[in-house]
């Protein structure tokens, strides 16, 4: 049997590594997507767990980068997928695939997810999944849990969680406004590579659902230009640090 970590470098999945290790259990491989849009911080993290752990990390890619998906591959629009969406999510299938594909080549396994006290609901997907396993429920560790076990062992994440709530991607769309926010105050270089990331592509930045009494979009898109139009306005009103820290 292979035992093999999901690794995404966040506080989550690093404390299931760590404490599977402390705890002398079997990990044969520990496995990290690099969708090339991770936070920087993230990167960092993980390079100083290897460091930390001693031992090597798997690093995924998909075949193609993120970004020939998004700006030139061939599809209906024209060139590129643009901006992902709750409907089509073409990152996750990626990701998801590129991992399947490697998991499937390590059978039997049993993989280490890092779902979290509270996170139970996510399982569902899992019921007929034998593989999957996931520890941080069994111990009882929740979010909170998790970072202060890290913290504990040297990882601070430079200090990321305390201006965002996930690690997930940094130029997410599918994160809420208050997060939006947060990358516009505290990290404007990657604001500012979000605009250009805009410039490149005719796709919406996120979509808006809204629809009128005839069931017709009311806003067709909302753009990272009109984003950063609409946090301008809010600093010039002083209510933007207010909205920020609804998050």
């Amino acid at each position: 049997m292979h035992y093999i970590v999901s690794f995404s470098g966040g506080k989550d999945s690093t404390a299931v590594l760590l404490r599977l290790l402390e705890e002398k259990k079997q990990v044969d491989d520990i496995v990290f997507f690099d969708t090339g849009w991770e936070w920087p911080a993230v990167y960092t993290h993980v390079k100083k767990v290897e460091d930390y752990i001693k031992r090597p990390i798997v690093w995924l890619k998909p075949e193609k980068t993120f970004e020939w998906w998004m700006y030139e591959k061939p599809c209906a629009i024209g060139k590129g997928k643009g901006f992902p969406r709750f409907n089509l999510r073409w990152c996750t299938g990626l990701k998801q695939d590129t991992i399947r594909k490697y998991l499937s080549d390590k059978k039997p396994y049993i993989n280490y997810v890092g779902f979290t006290k509270g996170e139970e609901y996510r399982m569902k997907r899992y019921v007929k999944d034998d593989t999957k396993r996931f520890p941080l429920i069994e111990w009882g560790m929740t979010e909170k849990d998790c970072l202060d076990y890290c913290k504990v062992r040297g990882f601070n994440f430079e200090d990321l969680y305390k201006y965002m709530n996930s690690t997930s991607c940094w130029c997410c769309p599918l994160q809420p406004l208050t997060a939006l926010r947060g990358l516009y105050k505290n990290f404007p270089e990657l604001w500012k590579e979000l605009l250009e990331m805009q410039s490149k592509t005719k796709t919406p930045f996120k979509v808006d659902h809204k629809k009128d009494a005839q069931g017709k979009n009311v806003c067709p898109g909302i753009y990272v230009t009109d984003l950063d139009t609409r946090f301008k306005k809010e600093i010039k009103e002083g209510i933007f640090d207010k909205k920020l820290e609804k998050k």
